[in-house]
């Protein structure tokens, strides 16, 4: 599991790789985003043929949240990876 550090002030974008995970041809179809917490904020999630990437603001010093990625694929096949962050005053 990746690990980050954010400033509550800071807006920062994640990106998730997938392209190791998906076999030769296959592409994302659908992502979800998943927080641990109410007190981060996705601001803006996107996704190509093989990567997604989340826009996090907010969340409180000291605490560390969990996000979850999860996609489906053209060919039926779901995964999920996750980030830790820790938002810390920098």
């Amino acid at each position: 599991m990746r690990k980050y550090i954010k400033d509550p002030e800071a807006v920062l974008d994640y990106t998730y790789d997938w392209s190791s995970f998906l076999a030769d041809g296959e592409v994302i179809v659908e992502h979800e985003i998943f927080l641990s917490g109410d007190d981060i904020t996705m601001d803006v999630s996107t996704a190509d043929d093989t990567t997604v990437t989340v826009w996090l603001s907010d969340g409180i010093a000291g605490q560390h949240y969990y996000i979850t990625c999860q996609i489906t694929t053209d060919q039926g096949r779901v995964d999920n990876r996750s980030i830790w962050i820790l938002v810390k005053e920098r």
